[in-house]
């Protein structure tokens, strides 16, 4: 596991709510732009340094259909994570978060900007307290860096 790997930082240009929610977001690899017109900034960035804890990142999103419904998909996300002991131990890897958009859409307000941001919220707290999870199962001591 090296100390500092390449990185892909999002920055939005604003007025689009799927692009503010990944504004400073951190990807494994180069993220695919979410629409045809996106004019949002990726740039790539050094890693940062862990000395002891966890790095978690956005690594990708997608609608998987799942019915014949109109609204019958999972949206899911995929998370890159990097858990590092004193030791130098550690691992690295992925988890994914899924929501059903069906529910998604049914607790949608006015604002969806807000719900796009507490939807993204949810779902990497959601990836964190597995990725502690699987800190804990390393027997791997220190404050997680996020």
């Amino acid at each position: 596991m090296s100390d500092a790997d390449n990185v892909y930082e999002w920055t939005s240009t604003g007025g689009d709510a799927l692009c503010d929610a990944m504004s400073g977001l951190h990807y494994g690899e180069e993220p695919s732009r979410p629409h045809p017109n996106c004019n949002c900034t990726i740039e790539q960035t050094e890693g940062e340094h862990l000395v002891s804890g966890i790095q978690i990142w956005h690594q990708s999103h997608e609608y998987i259909k799942k019915g014949a419904g109109e609204l019958e998909y999972d949206f899911v996300v995929t998370f890159g994570y990097t858990v590092q002991c004193p030791d130098g131990s550690g691992e690295s890897g992925t988890v994914e978060v899924t929501r059903d958009y069906e529910l998604i859409h049914q607790s949608a307000t006015d604002d969806m900007e807000a719900d796009a941001d507490e939807l993204f919220h949810d779902m990497m707290q959601e990836a964190r307290a597995e990725v502690e999870g699987i800190k804990e199962s390393l027997n791997c001591p220190g404050p997680a860096i996020v």
